[in-house]
């Protein structure tokens, strides 16, 4: 081999390397987990700028240089932060190594010299999910995995997995601990190892490990601390974000939800059920639809199974999603806020729907009453459909007003409100059917008794003395027990 070729081919190997050289040490763990051990299955958790996104960047690159026509792709919550990101962090890694991409910004798509592709998409695109189906990839990143609003295990395993069987590519996801301890991410990533889901090699670091944010991190950090005190490491914002941790506090929250106690993975229709929609219109702050049924024949649970939460939703496109839910569910009963009257009123003028006011008086003795049917289980989110309702349930806190003799806007000072800058509109949507449903009016069956048992000739004994006291003292309707 001419000496020329053999020292391009060992530059070409050496600038191969660097593009994974280039990690530090515990970003470098899940790179070499898919290119050298052969892990299909990888997820990463770490804090916030720990380096996650790099990490899963490089081990496209590498993987990309070495399989010619290789086709990969990069998963993100929106377009916009796929944009903002991860294609930024991308032309940084071509520049480093002289990959030669040609980056298609228009179409969010980097080409690399021998025809491999790495295609960025956002899953607030129309018909995102379409796009896999049929699709080959040699290897396929989902960012911020917890914080999706579809079934994750379903889709992996339904949609992405298949597309990987044909060059037995890999699966990385990647993201920080999330509000709800409940769904795949928290199964994937859960700290208590014995009951994480089987088939996942879980990377975990944080930002301290990352020589290059570091020191601005402990910065930001010790700010924090003048701001928040000595308390700051307890605050479960900052043990999620800032160090990485899974962590809930429910201690102020509006709503004694538990995801352990109140949420369910399935729900069985009956054709007695009855449903309410519940809708909070809005445009600057979201629109908010849910959806209960109950069954007092069948028990006395309530249970949520459908919500959606929308910002910039005009009239029609409200009036539409109202008809759409209530075509599903073969809704009867349907209320609003009372506040919206144009809204409600051109349901009821223009779409001919039934929508009345819902009740919005004495909100903090409903809100108890709900949290009692909640502690008792009486009140049910069917997951994944209502995750988004569990989030904003659980993020709902309260915001206490100084103590003293005066009022204010009608509250007086000492107590609490729904916190102003948490959105609330699912919440108040539960809240309105929580008041209408009537599971609270179901009783259970008497037991029966076997004929030709003690306890049936216990109870025909009574039956029959009843009776007999009946006609002693001259009840005139004793007769009808017969």
């Amino acid at each position: 081999m001419p000496r020329v070729k053999r020292a391009t081919i060992a530059a070409e190997i050496l600038r191969r390397r660097a593009i994974a050289d280039a990690c530090f040490p515990k970003q470098r763990e899940p790179v070499d987990g898919c290119l050298v051990r052969g892990e299909r299955q990888v997820a990463i958790l770490t804090s916030r700028r720990g380096g996650k996104t790099q990490s899963t960047l490089r081990t496209v690159c590498k993987d990309a240089a070495e399989h010619p026509g290789g086709k990969y792709a990069y998963i993100g919550l929106s377009r916009v932060t796929a944009e903002n990101i991860v294609w930024t962090e991308l032309e940084d890694i071509n520049d480093q190594h002289n990959i030669g991409l040609d980056m298609q910004g228009y179409r969010l798509r980097a080409n690399f010299p021998n025809k491999a592709q790495l295609t960025l998409y956002g899953a607030d695109q129309p018909g995102w999910l379409k796009k896999f189906k049929g699709a080959k990839y040699r290897g396929v990143v989902i960012d911020e995995a917890g914080e999706f609003d579809i079934d994750l295990h379903d889709f992996i395993y339904r949609v992405i997995r298949p597309c990987l069987s044909d060059q037995r590519g890999f699966l990385m996801l990647i993201g920080t601990p999330g509000i709800i301890t409940n769904g795949y991410w928290w199964a994937i990533t859960r700290p208590d190892d014995e009951n994480r889901a089987k088939g996942w090699n879980l990377y975990n670091w944080h930002t301290f490990d990352n020589p290059f944010m570091k020191e601005q991190f402990e910065e930001d950090i010790a700010g924090l601390k003048e701001i928040f005190g000595d308390g700051l490491e307890e605050l479960p914002w900052f043990r999620r974000e800032w160090l990485g941790e899974w962590c809930t506090d429910t201690s102020n929250n509006v709503y004694k939800y538990s995801p352990d106690r109140n949420n369910v993975k399935e729900w069985e229709r009956e054709v007695d059920d009855t449903y309410i929609l519940a809708v909070d219109p809005g445009y600057k702050d979201a629109a908010g639809f849910v959806v209960g049924v109950y069954n007092k024949r069948k028990n006395d649970k309530l249970v949520f199974i459908d919500c959606h939460r929308e910002v910039g939703m005009q009239m029609e496109d409200m009036a539409n999603k109202v008809m759409e839910l209530k075509k599903k569910y073969d809704i009867k009963q349907i209320i609003g806020d009372p506040d919206s009257a144009h809204f409600l009123a051109m349901m009821r003028e223009v779409y001919h729907t039934p929508i009345s006011d819902a009740k919005k008086i004495k909100k903090q003795e409903n809100v108890e009453y709900m949290n009692n049917s909640l502690v008792a289980g009486r009140v049910q989110f069917l997951m994944p459909s209502c995750i988004e309702y569990g989030k904003e349930i659980l993020e709902l806190k309260k915001k206490f007003l100084k103590a003293d003799e005066r009022t204010e806007g009608g509250v007086t000072l000492g107590e609490w409100k729904e916190h102003p800058k948490q959105p609330n509109d699912l919440c108040d949507c539960g809240l309105y059917i929580h008041r209408e449903a009537l599971h609270h009016l179901h009783t259970e069956p008497a037991p029966t008794v076997e004929h030709g048992s003690s306890e049936y000739y216990e109870q025909l004994e009574d039956k029959l003395q009843q009776q007999a006291t009946g006609r002693l003292r001259g009840d005139e309707r004793w007769w009808r027990s017969l």
